[in-house]
């Protein structure tokens, strides 16, 4: 029947044009909203573990508030636990916002602090030299472009307080996404920069891979005297992606919404086309009976018009609603993490199954 039901849509392929465009449509937006999110929450990813991945183990204040915390809060967690023989370097993490005047603009930015010790950089350099004093910054090549300075050029920088502070730009990172912090731009300096001020956390690499659960639990045990915490750079990788990750739910909720609207327009569509199909076949079937043709057979002949149709639809709709959905986080800037999708939720199409059912629920049981 797959052979007869070819070569009746082949001849009268217009029949099922509407059908096949109500499939396509719905596959379209069901495909592009789960690789759109699939894409999104992969880059959110990207940026929230890429300054975590060389860490093993992280100091954090936990709930406790940073301000009321000494600047040797970290420092003296990791002398009380006394695993320096296990330490191969440490790096306090500073982050601040700022406003930064450039040759060509001016807009906002976060300034991170960036590690001395290589082993701890999350990055390396395009072009120049890493910081070296207080006065020294590395930015991303956006940022470059966006406030027009190179190597050696100047960038002013206005904190919170009114105090200005001129840097000169020694290096330019390879960083090839902007992270998500609702800034304009990313300026790298060296922990001189912050002077006196609290770090946020104190990032720890050890000697030994091998050791994190044994050094984490002595951390964590000495932190928790302290109020505050320790816990694997792994875990607190996992911790900000799922944080992150959370943001995009807003918006793929609206997605999915719209993407059911249309599947319930597909089946609206795919019901109402068929019956007026099979009214106006009405003589090709009984034709078809009297040549000797079953009731399992005509009812075979529909169900394979509409198995075709509905692959065909759906895989020409998920492959293009697939690339539209990347091409979106593309032009939007945002396909850090290259292309996501789960394989599983692209292969349990709801087109096709929606197709199969009306066709399923066909009045030829009655008609035929």
């Amino acid at each position: 029947m797959i052979r007869v039901a070819w070569a009746q849509i082949r001849h009268s392929p217009s029949r099922l044009l509407a059908v096949l465009l109500a499939v396509v449509l719905s596959a379209m937006m069901l495909a592009g909203t789960v690789v759109f999110q699939a894409t999104s929450t992969a880059s959110m990813a990207t940026v929230t573990a890429a300054p975590l991945r060389p860490v093993d183990v992280i100091i954090d204040p936990g709930d406790a508030d940073v301000k009321s915390l000494k600047p040797s809060w970290a420092e003296d967690v990791l002398a009380k636990a006394n695993v320096g023989g296990k330490v191969r370097a440490t790096a306090p993490y500073y982050a601040a916002t700022v406003t930064a005047y450039g040759s060509a603009a001016r807009g906002t930015a976060n300034v991170y602090s960036v590690s001395r010790d290589p082993s701890l950089r999350w990055f390396g350099l395009e072009s120049g030299d890493w910081p070296a004093s207080a006065d020294q910054v590395v930015v991303s090549r956006d940022t470059a472009d966006g406030l027009g300075v190179n190597v050696g050029g100047t960038v002013t920088l206005k904190s919170s307080d009114g105090t200005k502070r001129v840097v000169t730009v020694s290096g330019i990172n390879d960083v090839r996404f902007k992270p998500m912090t609702g800034t304009d731009y990313a300026i790298y300096a060296d922990p001189s920069y912050f002077g006196e001020a609290t770090p946020g956390e104190l990032f720890v690499k050890l000697d030994d891979p091998s050791d994190i659960d044994a050094v984490t639990e002595r951390l964590a045990a000495t932190a928790r005297a302290d109020g505050v915490t320790a816990v694997e750079g792994s875990e607190m990788i996992r911790q900000a992606s799922a944080m992150m990750a959370g943001g995009s739910t807003q918006l793929t909720v609206i997605m999915a919404v719209f993407a059911v609207i249309a599947l319930l327009c597909a089946m609206m569509v795919i019901s109402s086309t068929y019956r007026t199909l099979i009214a106006q076949r009405t003589r090709d079937i009984a034709m078809l009976r009297l040549i000797g043709a079953k009731r399992a057979n005509i009812r075979s002949l529909v169900l394979s018009e509409a198995l075709i149709t509905a692959l065909a639809g759906t895989i020409i709709g998920a492959l293009v609603g697939a690339g539209g959905g990347y091409a979106a986080m593309v032009a939007m800037g945002q396909a850090f993490g290259g292309f996501a999708a789960n394989p599983f939720l692209l292969a349990d199409s709801p087109p096709t199954r929606s197709c199969w059912r009306e066709r399923c629920s066909c009045p030829l049981r009655r008609r035929c």
